[in-house]
């Protein structure tokens, strides 16, 4: 990534965003998510997941006090998978 980047991704794992300095996901990076994933929640979240879970290793690595539930709402709360449009097959 170059250092003129405008991509809203965080610094570390669990930390703040790289260009905005607000908790990642920031409103930024969280619009570019539904972008990308739009019509695939499964894989949004699949991918949150892993960041989630990236975090809370990291954060558990450093011996840092974190609330689980906080950072949950923060990676993954935030969507809101009843209003995506459901593949044909389903409906």
């Amino acid at each position: 990534m170059s250092a003129t980047s405008t991509v809203h991704a965080p610094d570390v794992p669990g930390d703040d965003c790289r260009i905005c300095a607000a908790p990642w996901p920031c409103f930024p990076a969280q619009l570019d998510y539904v972008a990308e994933f739009y019509g695939r929640p499964a894989d949004l979240a699949t991918h949150l997941a892993g960041w989630f879970t990236a975090t809370v290793t990291e954060l558990s690595t450093r011996g840092a006090r974190f609330d689980v539930d906080a950072l949950y709402r923060r990676h993954l709360g935030w969507i809101d998978l009843t209003r995506r449009p459901r593949p044909s097959r389903w409906r």
